[in-house]
């Protein structure tokens, strides 16, 4: 039949993109931003209130002076006479603490039960700066000696790679290491799930009995590349609405604050990552399904799926539990190496670009040994599949694996 791998990838695509379960897939991380989105808003919106604690400080006019003056302690402040009318007020509830100096320390009081609370870190602060300011107005010093003296150096952290001569400083760093966690964490849940999908698809005209009246219109090699093509048509799907939601999420949010904020620690990922990461993905996906087309042609029934999927299951692990330890280990040699191991790179890769360990030279020099691990497993996997759709056997799927590692 002409075109009969088309037919099948059709179907395929047509059946899963009607299905439950892969919309909660897609959703799941949107509705998780969301939340996250909504969380980080309603904490900013609840710090910005007007519902602010109230501070007593005894008998320490300058002192309530300067805490009115500056906005960093986010309360209000009052002067108050002694410390038996602030235990009063306290008990009454109409403050929420008092500040008492005695001798070169303060003492801060606090309700247990107020529903506001006082930054302890933020009110020290502030008691230092005051402490110093009396102390150099004693010693004649004036206040722009003072804050010449109290200025912080200037101090710019940036990193250079050599592999390329690009520039990354301390905070783009940070954001780039979650990044790299992100990626792996990303990569190995969307692996395992598009591995499920086919080795349930195999496993049901398998299970079904179908697929010899399949392989009697059809040929193996159709079967075989149509479910492939058909799920990894899934995957791209997913990414282009992801892409799509994004650029909708910018062009709405694009003058809120957090955005931004979030915008600019991540503003150095470049065309070329995100290019990189995204075709890496893309060949991880259609290695993973070949491997796990050609275990899942050993099944019998339904029941033998989770035993198809681990082996596959533990070989992304691998690179899942190695971005974890890149930043720590960046030049680890087990890390260059297994960088351009197919099965492995697509997670190190991305996650050492991200932290500027490799250049892009390296990184398409991964992505061209993937491309090779492609085709040579889809070439060697439509023989070992043409051989065992057809063969039901009582033995374990390992035990079938181990044969045919062997050759037998």
């Amino acid at each position: 039949m002409t075109n009969a791998w088309l037919i099948v990838a059709k179907q395929t695509y047509r059946t899963r993109l009607k299905s439950l379960t892969y919309w909660m897939l897609v959703l799941s991380p949107l509705l998780l931003a969301v939340f996250s989105i909504g969380i980080v808003l309603l904490f900013d919106s609840a710090s910005s209130s007007n519902d602010k604690a109230t501070l007593a400080i005894v008998q320490q006019t300058q002192l309530t002076k300067d805490l009115k003056a500056t906005k960093a302690l986010n309360a209000h402040v009052k002067n108050i006479a002694t410390e038996n009318a602030a235990k009063r007020q306290l008990k009454d509830a109409d403050i929420d603490g008092y500040l008492i100096q005695t001798g070169d320390s303060f003492k801060l009081v606090t309700s247990a039960t107020g529903n506001t609370s006082i930054n302890k870190d933020t009110l020290q602060t502030l008691l230092t700066q005051f402490k110093v300011a009396a102390m150099a107005y004693k010693l004649n010093i004036s206040a722009a000696q003072l804050q010449s003296l109290q200025a912080p150096v200037d101090l710019k952290i940036q990193q250079i790679n050599s592999k390329d001569g690009t520039a990354n400083t301390d905070t783009n760093r940070g954001a780039n290491s979650a990044l790299s966690i992100g990626i792996g964490v990303l990569f190995f849940i969307i692996l395992l799930f598009y591995v499920q999908i086919i080795a349930q698809e195999i496993a049901n005209e398998k299970s079904s009995r179908i697929m010899e009246i399949l392989l009697a219109a059809t040929s193996a090699a159709s079967q075989f590349y149509g479910k492939i093509i058909g799920v990894f048509s899934l995957a791209i799907t997913q990414i282009l609405l992801y892409i799509i939601i994004g650029a909708g999420a910018i062009a709405i949010f694009k003058d809120n604050r957090i955005f931004q904020s979030v915008r600019t620690i991540f503003s150095n990922v470049s065309l070329s990552f995100t290019l990189v990461t995204v075709i890496m993905l893309l060949l991880a996906i259609l290695m993973y399904l070949t491997l796990a087309a050609i275990i899942a042609s050993l099944i019998n029934d339904q029941s033998q799926v989770q035993q198809a999927v681990q082996p596959v299951t533990y070989i992304a692990m691998i690179g899942y539990v190695l971005s974890f330890i890149v930043a720590q280990s960046p030049h680890n040699l087990l890390i260059n190496l297994a960088s351009y191991v197919p099965f492995i790179s697509q997670t190190l890769v991305p996650s050492r670009l991200a932290l500027d360990f490799i250049g892009n030279s390296q990184a398409w020099c991964a992505i061209g040994l993937q491309i090779i691990s492609v085709a040579l497993l889809l070439k060697f996997g439509l023989k070992i599949y043409e051989r065992n759709v057809l063969e039901y056997s009582d033995e374990s799927i390992y035990k079938q694996l181990a044969r045919l590692i062997r050759g037998k």
